[in-house]
């Protein structure tokens, strides 16, 4: 995440890079990089699944290895 200045609304706002992400998630991009006709934005609603996977992904590799450090 970084802190960048919106200049549609001329606020400072939290986010994330789209060409970074697009690396990664293309099909959550919309625009291309660099774009001087247009913006590129993020679909931060898509992202939600994403974070509640790797949180579940997460919770269950604590407990796994809080298992594994039980065992003898």
């Amino acid at each position: 995440p970084v802190k960048y200045l919106n200049t549609l609304s001329g606020r400072e706002e939290y986010g994330f890079l789209a060409h970074e992400l697009q690396g990664v998630y293309p099909e959550m991009v919309v625009g291309e990089k660099d774009d001087p006709n247009g913006y590129q934005t993020i679909q931060y609603e898509q992202l939600f699944a994403i974070f509640i996977a790797e949180i579940k992904r997460l919770r269950a590799d604590i407990e796994r290895m809080e298992t594994d450090a039980g065992d003898p």
